[in-house]
């Protein structure tokens, strides 16, 4: 938009006539330019409008209408390039490292802010310094690590096993002993045992398998046969894995309640009245 075709506009100020209809016309127009923002897809693109304006803005006078849509244009623009700009990242097969079937990415201090204040390595369990050092992080299911501890990651990542295999344990902490992991970390295969100080066996009471300090950090959990046994939806230590696997599964729908443990509508108030609901939406139609 050349300097003239905003300064045309701008007259509508100053004719009395039909001002109030010139000023709903250019509001409109500026409405349409707006939604047109989200669906430009190229950083060129984008980056050519955003000089536009910019051109635009700095040929108007400072109080003026256009100056101030002009400005909520820019704001808009600069918005989407950042969100193209993230998505050309996460989509170009130069910046995303695989390894283990995780696709790494490197996390600025932008992308960071929202994260705990430390950050750990889950393949070192060192702390990462941001920003001396790179910290990347899988689109899946989130696991963390060092630029440099990327080609010693062993986790496989958890969205190949809700890929392949979507179910659950429905055993309560099925818990077969050290002795048949040959008393190895079940993921790093580390050695260890119940009477050394340095590294003692954790259990995942997901899994039921034996886990390392490195490989367990006592992270808590709702586990799902606990909650359809028991109605019991206390958070229990579980391994880095299991609670990477049960993070990606929760908003899956492949439990069905009623048919594993039809005696707790007998004692769950809330799930008899779900159940009469539901009921009534099958006859309904509404769902099948």
């Amino acid at each position: 938009m050349s300097a003239d075709d905003i300064n045309e506009k701008v007259d509508y100020k100053k004719k009395e006539p039909g001002c109030l209809n010139n000023l709903l016309l250019y509001e409109n127009y500026y409405s349409r330019q707006h939604e047109d923002v989200w669906k430009m897809g190229k950083v060129v693109e984008i980056q050519l409008a955003i000089d536009k304006c910019k051109e635009s803005i700095l040929a108007l006078k400072e109080t003026s209408e256009e100056k101030r849509l002009l400005v909520q244009r820019l704001v808009k623009l600069r918005l989407r390039l950042q969100e193209v700009q993230e998505l050309e990242i996460y989509t170009d097969p130069k910046q995303v490292k695989v390894v283990q079937n995780h696709k790494f990415i490197c996390q600025t201090v932008t992308q960071l802010k929202f994260h705990a204040s430390q950050i750990y390595c889950e393949t070192c369990s060192g702390l990462i310094w941001i920003p001396v050092q790179s910290c990347f992080a899988c689109l899946e299911c989130e696991y963390i690590s060092h630029g440099q501890c990327l080609n010693s990651v062993k986790r496989i990542c958890a969205s190949v096993i809700v890929k392949e295999n979507p179910t659950y344990i429905l055993e309560i902490c099925p818990e077969k002993g050290l002795g048949n992991q040959n008393y190895r970390c079940a993921e790093c295969k580390a050695g260890i045992l119940f009477n050394t100080t340095l590294n003692q066996p954790l259990l995942c009471d997901y899994s039921g398998h034996y886990f390392c300090s490195e490989c367990h950090w006592g992270s808590l959990s709702v586990i799902p046969s606990r909650v359809v046994l028991n109605w019991d939806f206390q958070g229990y230590p579980v391994s880095k894995g299991s609670k990477q696997y049960l993070n990606l599964m929760m908003k899956k729908s492949i439990l069905n309640l009623e048919s594993i443990n039809p005696k707790l509508f007998s004692f769950v108030e809330e799930l008899a009245y779900v159940k009469v609901y539901m009921g009534f939406l099958r006859k309904t139609k509404i769902i099948k």
